[in-house]
């Protein structure tokens, strides 16, 4: 493809140029035979002027050299022939007399000075020709013109041929796809053109999606309203399966507040952005179990699909700043696609660990796979494979979102065995509502308050683990809060904490009101499925009460601190009982 300049060197510039020499040599050719035979005819007439001058004057035929006059005017063109003699006087002219034999050298004139006699100076003849008779450089002026103007018409010819065929039909062909152009600057024109025709289309579709994401967001919003209440005042289902529903309530709202700010970039069309949220530091652990037990309730009538979690110790307190509502859209859309890889029967393993500056997630099925040849392409936009109806959208958000948070997403597959995904994150710091290890102390009464047996059960496993008895760390188990107000009015310990959860079924109070009135805040903790709420962490960071989400109390580290206070009492009162 050459650039516009070179294409005026190569293209047009010869012809120009060609025809252009083409003309100045043949008008210098016609100019150089047309003085060469004009020449030759007037030596020609002279010499048979000499010859016949030489009869009339031996004749003394003044007539002869009159008809010879006539034919060198007519023939060659002649101004003026002079007869002179040896005294330089005129014998005879033709046409005019001047005034005497010398006759005055003139501008494009030819003189001409020829003797009769070889060995005589006079009587001799004397001429003035033009150095063109006057026919011949009308002939010639006609002729150059007629040249030029063929010439012109050539040139003409030849540039609207070459403009055609270069300029306009390529101009024609800007609509077509796969277009070729000679010239450089149009095939940087058609690229642009169709990228602007693309992105034309782009923000079509994308104005359409974002105005079918408003209506969908308006039209689901009052069926929300009315599972919230419904949620709020179910008491009669176990707590995990009302975690559950809140949670699923929750992430429907999320959504549904997600799609009304959607909206698309105009000026990538390849880049989906939404409305400035605000980043947040949230725990990846409890994040990854709600969406995991909501997923496990969506494919619980697929008997052949198993999702497992594995979350190792390191990632305990491994925290990213994210955005919650597209970290749970990003990992929901992953565990989709995976459970449509393996079709009837499969696993989806879901695992989470915390390196220094990192933490990794991995989902790994063993499904299909993904085709090595196009392994690179899944995480473009509009790019879909093994599903008829897939959109294209959710590894290229899932890849976009993570980068815009710091982080990678990692595909590796195999075709046939299943495919391996590898989110990473950068690590951020635990929050001050957060509670990093549960510290307990010899000799401290530990309180667990909750509604749900089976939480009790796990808060019994996990100190019968941590061998409290032999640090003498007690424990108490209560499912009302009026019981713990009760045993508060009773008792009095010196070292003390409270488990508390948050939401306790049939009291209008919740935990942190029964902290908040007991004035125990340093001296209680809240074990709740309510800790993403903002306005619970704010009241805990006020009250001074840390968090502990419900789905970590199996994994959180207990350390039990020597207690020197407790350690003089005991030995004091094993002296007293010795004695």
């Amino acid at each position: 493809m050459l650039s516009f300049r070179q294409w005026l060197q190569t293209k047009l510039t010869p012809p120009l140029v060609g025809a252009g020499l083409t003309l100045l040599l043949g008008q210098v050719l016609l100019v150089v035979v047309l003085f060469h035979s004009t020449k030759q005819k007037q030596t020609d007439i002279v010499e048979r002027f000499v010859f016949i001058g030489r009869e009339a004057l031996s004749n003394h035929q003044r007539w002869l050299l009159d008809q010879m006059g006539a034919i060198a005017m007519d023939e060659g063109n002649a101004q003026i022939i002079l007869f002179c003699n040896s005294r330089k006087e005129i014998i005879w002219s033709y046409p005019i007399t001047p005034s005497s034999c010398s006759i005055p050298h003139q501008t494009w004139m030819r003189f001409i000075e020829e003797p009769l006699f070889s060995n005589q100076k006079y009587p001799k003849l004397l001429f003035l020709f033009p150095l063109l008779p006057d026919k011949r450089l009308l002939a010639t002026i006609s002729f150059i013109v007629l040249c030029i103007i063929l010439s012109g018409l050539f040139l003409l010819w030849r540039i609207k041929y070459i403009i055609t065929k270069d300029l306009y039909w390529p101009s024609q062909k800007m609509h077509e796809e796969d277009a070729e152009f000679p010239i450089q600057e149009f095939g940087t024109v058609y690229c642009e053109l169709q990228k602007l025709r693309e992105q034309e289309k782009q923000q079509a579709e994308d104005a359409a999606i974002s105005q079918i994401a408003a209506q969908v967001a308006h039209d689901i919003r009052s069926p929300l309203a009315a599972l919230n209440i419904l949620v709020s005042n179910i008491e009669a289902i176990p707590e995990d399966e009302r975690i559950l529903l809140r949670n699923s309530a929750r992430r429907i709202g999320d959504i549904a507040n997600n799609l009304s700010l959607m909206k698309y970039e105009k000026k990538d069309s390849n880049k989906v952005i939404i409305e400035e949220k605000k980043m947040s530091v949230e725990l990846l652990s409890s994040i990854l179990e709600g969406i995991v037990s909501e997923k496990r309730t969506q494919y619980r009538d697929r008997s052949g699909i198993a999702i497992e979690d594995a979350f190792d110790q390191s990632s305990y307190g491994a925290f990213a700043e994210i955005e919650s509502i597209e970290f749970k859209r990003v990992i929901s859309n992953i565990i989709n696609n995976a459970v449509e890889a393996c079709h009837e029967k499969g696993t989806i393993a879901i695992s989470l660990s915390a390196e220094e500056s990192m933490s990794v997630l991995t989902m790994q099925d063993n499904g299909k796979g993904i085709p090595r040849d196009i392994i690179h392409k899944v995480c473009d936009r509009n790019f879909s494979f093994g599903k008829k109806e897939g959109s294209g959208l959710g590894l290229f958000h899932a890849r976009q979102t993570l980068e815009r948070w710091g982080g990678t997403l990692v595909i590796d597959s195999e075709e046939g065995r299943g495919t391996k995904l590898t989110l990473s994150f950068p690590r951020a710091s635990h929050p001050a509502w957060f509670l990093p290890k549960l510290t307990l102390m010899e000799g401290m009464m530990v309180l667990v308050l909750d509604d749900d047996s089976s939480i009790h059960e796990v808060w019994k496993a996990r100190f019968r683990e941590r061998d409290c008895n032999r640090d003498n760390v007690m424990h108490m188990h209560f499912n009302s809060g009026k019981a713990v107000k009760n045993i508060f009015m009773t008792q009095k310990w010196p070292w003390y904490l409270l488990l508390s959860d948050y939401e306790l079924m049939g009291e209008h109070e919740t935990g942190l009101d029964l902290i908040e009135k007991l004035g125990i805040g340093t001296h209680a903790i809240l074990v709740t499925s309510h800790f993403e709420e903002a306005n619970i962490r704010s009241r805990c960071e006020r009250l001074g009460v840390k968090l502990l989400p419900k789905g970590l109390a199996g994994t959180v580290p207990i350390e039990i601190l020597p207690n020197p206070i407790y350690q003089e009492a005991e030995s004091n009162f094993n002296e007293i009982s010795q004695v």
